[in-house]
C-alpha cells in the first residue's frame, strides 16, 4: 500500500456509517485497515450483495481486508488481543457498554499494546448526564440543535437530508487518530482518542454557535421561553425553527426536503409529545421490536401468523403511525425519555441551537465552551469535538483582530522591517 498512512496497522471493529467511514478515510490514506464483521447470520441477507457485501458498503468498507468474527466469544476476543497487539490503532464505535462487556475498553487494549492509539467515536460522549443513552445519527441531530422542519409537513422536526453526524464524525475521529500517532512518533505514548456523533452535528452549528453573553443572554433566554410558549399554543416547528434563527448570524432557518422518506417512518422520526418533541432513531430490528413492544404498536412483521399482504397485515401497518402519534401526546418530553431510555429504545429531546449554549451535558462534554475575550467579555461558542486523554485540546488565542500578527509571520519567515513596510504600502500585506 502506499499513501502517508503506508505502514500503520488500523484494527477497526465499527458497524454503521460514523465508524467505518472514519477508518475509510484512513485505508485510503494508505494504512492497512483489517475490519472485523459481525458474523453473516447477524446481517439481514437483503442488506448484502452475493458476494457478502452490504450494498452502501461498497463506499465506506473500501481499503480494507475483511474478518468475520463472533466477539461474544472467548475465543474471537483472543484474535482481537493477537491482532492489538501488532496493530497501530484500534478503532470502535460500539454503544455505551459494549466495549466494556466485551474486553474491548481502552483499558484492556492498551494491556496488550501500551503504544496504540485507541479511537472511540460514542454518540454522546463519554462524560455527562446523557453518556449512557442510545443514540444514531436523528438522536444527534436532535440533540445538537440541527433538526429542521420538513417542507411538506412544518409541524414536526426532521433530520437534515445528510447524516451530518455520521459524515463529521467519521472525519474527526479520522482525523484525531492522525493527531494521536503523530504525537506517538514524538513522544512514544499511545493514547485513547474519543469523539461522538454530538460533538459532530454541533460542528456543523460553527456559525451559529457563538454567543456574546453580555449582548446575548438576555435575548436568547427570552426566545427560548417564548418558542415553549409558542408550542404550547400549537405553533409548528417550522414557526419556533423560524423564530430561534434571528439574531444569530442573520442565518435562515434550514429546510428539510425531507431526508429521502425517513423521517416519515413511524420508526425514524420526531412526534409532538404533551410538551414538546421527541426524536425516534430504531434503525435495526432490534430496536424496532423494542420500540413495537414499548408502545405495543402491532407492527405485523414481528408476528408470524400475519401475513403481511393481507388486507389485515395492511390495515395493521397502516394504523401504526395514528396510534404512535396519539401516543406520544399522552406523555411529556421527559416522561417519554425516562420510559423509553429504560427500555434501550433510542430517543432523544429535540433541542433547538439556543439550547445549546446552557445544556448541562453539552457542557459537560465541551461541545460548548466559556471563555474570556479581551475585547468582547464573555463567549460560550462551539468546544472541542475530540477528546485526548493525554494531549488535551484547548484554545491557544482567542479570534484576533485582523492582521495582529501579520508583522510577526512575515519576520518568522526572513521578512526585514524594510520589506514588511514595502508589503504593506503595495497592498500586499495588512
Amino acid at each position: 500500500m502506499t499513501g502517508p498512512l503506508s505502514g500503520i496497522t488500523v484494527l477497526d471493529v465499527t458497524q454503521q456509517l460514523v465508524g467505518p467511514g472514519g477508518t475509510m478515510l484512513l485505508g485510503d490514506m494508505g494504512a492497512d485497515v483489517i475490519h472485523v464483521e459481525p458474523p453473516p447470520a447477524d446481517v439481514p441477507s437483503y442488506a448484502r450483495d452475493s458476494q457478502g457485501r452490504m450494498r452502501a458498503g461498497l463506499s465506506f468498507l473500501r481499503s480494507k481486508r475483511s474478518i468475520s468474527l463472533d466477539l461474544t466469544k472467548n475465543e474471537a476476543r483472543q484474535v482481537v488481543y493477537d491482532l492489538a497487539e501488532h496493530a497501530d490503532v484500534f478503532y470502535q464505535n460500539y454503544r455505551y457498554g459494549v466495549a466494556d462487556d466485551l474486553g474491548m475498553d481502552y483499558a484492556h487494549i492498551e494491556q496488550v499494546n501500551p503504544s496504540i492509539v485507541y479511537c472511540g467515536v460514542s454518540a454522546f460522549g463519554y462524560t455527562g448526564p446523557d453518556e449512557h443513552r442510545v443514540g444514531f445519527d436523528i438522536i444527534a441531530q436532535a440533540g445538537g440543535g440541527s433538526m429542521v422542519p420538513r417542507h411538506d409537513s412544518p409541524d414536526l422536526p426532521s433530520p437534515q437530508g445528510s447524516p451530518i453526524g455520521d459524515v463529521t464524525g467519521m472525519c474527526l475521529g479520522a482525523l484525531g487518530v492522525v493527531a494521536a500517532l503523530h504525537h506517538r512518533r514524538e513522544t512514544g505514548q499511545g493514547q485513547e482518542v474519543n469523539t461522538s456523533l454530538l460533538h459532530s452535528v454541533t460542528l456543523n452549528s460553527i456559525l451559529r454557535l457563538v454567543a456574546i453573553e453580555g449582548e446575548d443572554q438576555q435575548w436568547r433566554d427570552a426566545l427560548i421561553e417564548g418558542t415553549r410558549e409558542m408550542t404550547q399554543s400549537g405553533a409548528t416547528f417550522a414557526q419556533t425553527q423560524e423564530a430561534t434563527a434571528t439574531g444569530i448570524g442573520g442565518l435562515p432557518a434550514a429546510r428539510s426536503q425531507g431526508a429521502g422518506g425517513l423521517g416519515i417512518n413511524v420508526y425514524y422520526r420526531s412526534y409532538t409529545t404533551a410538551d414538546g418533541f421527541i426524536a425516534i432513531g430504531c434503525l435495526n430490528l432490534r430496536q424496532q421490536q423494542r420500540l413495537n413492544a414499548a408502545l405495543e404498536l402491532g407492527d405485523p412483521r414481528f408476528e408470524p401468523a400475519v401475513d403481511l399482504e393481507s388486507a389485515e397485515g395492511q390495515e395493521r401497518a397502516a394504523a401504526m403511525l395514528p396510534r404512535a402519534e396519539e401516543l406520544f401526546r399522552s406523555k411529556t418530553t421527559e416522561e417519554w425519555i425516562e420510559y423509553l431510555d429504560s427500555r434501550s429504545v433510542a430517543c432523544g429531546r429535540v433541542l433547538n441551537t439556543l439550547e445549546l449554549f446552557d445544556d448541562p451535558h453539552h457542557r459537560a462534554n465541551q461541545t460548548m465552551i466559556e471563555y474570556e475575550d479581551p475585547w468582547v467579555g464573555t463567549v460560550k461558542t462551539l468546544g472541542y469535538p475530540i477528546r485526548f486523554d493525554k494531549t488535551p485540546m484547548e484554545m491557544q488565542l482567542p479570534a484576533q483582530p485582523l492582521g495582529r500578527q501579520t508583522d510577526e509571520i512575515l519576520a518568522s519567515i526572513g521578512r526585514s522591517p524594510e520589506e514588511i513596510a514595502q508589503l504593506r504600502q503595495a497592498g500586499v500585506a495588512f
